[in-house]
């Protein structure tokens, strides 16, 4: 992960209350070192109720009254949303003014859907522009370089690669900090 993205996530943890959109489980992912730092209104939402999320709710048509949330993270979600311009619409919706939103999303990445999960989309800077655009203010970040790429596609999906730099635009995927 970018040094960047995790200081924004750091930075993150000190807002009061974040929603974790799309998490499966608390703390998932990249987020476990994370977990003793996020304070009491860390709150996860998920469609599944199985995965027990805090609120269940699609984040197409978001529950949560107008600027009520201080961040939120989407951390490899929005690909398996029908519509991501309308869920990134209402993330901004529930997000204070100047707060933060973390995204990430896929470029190159195995088809990965199952009887719950839909995979419907990969995204690369012309749809980051088209979904930010009425934000702030964004930055979108590389993940993952060619060799990654291509080890994602090899049986076994070696992730050695994956932390390497890289200045072409074939990469893993991006990470988004848009500011509202």
């Amino acid at each position: 992960m970018n040094m960047r993205v995790e200081a924004e996530i750091q930075n993150m943890t000190r807002e009061n209350r974040v929603l974790d959109v799309g998490s499966s489980t608390r703390f998932h992912k990249t987020l476990k070192k994370y977990a003793n730092m996020f304070g009491p209104q860390y709150t996860t939402l998920d469609k599944d109720e199985n995965v027990k999320p805090d609120i269940v709710g699609d984040v197409q048509m978001l529950r949560i009254g107008d600027e009520q949330v201080d961040g939120i993270l989407c951390l490899s979600v929005l690909e398996h949303v029908e519509n991501p311009v309308l869920a990134v619409q209402e993330m901004r919706r529930v997000l204070k003014p100047g707060k933060k939103a973390i995204f990430y999303v896929p470029t190159y990445h195995p088809y990965h859907a199952n009887m719950k999960c839909k995979d419907y989309y990969r995204f690369y800077h012309d749809a980051l522009r088209f979904l930010f655009d009425d934000w702030s203010s964004f930055e979108t970040f590389k993940h993952g370089n060619p060799l990654a790429v291509l080890c994602r596609f090899l049986p076994g999906r070696i992730r050695f690669f994956d932390k390497f730099k890289t200045s072409t635009s074939m990469v893993l995927g991006y990470y988004v900090v848009a500011v509202k």
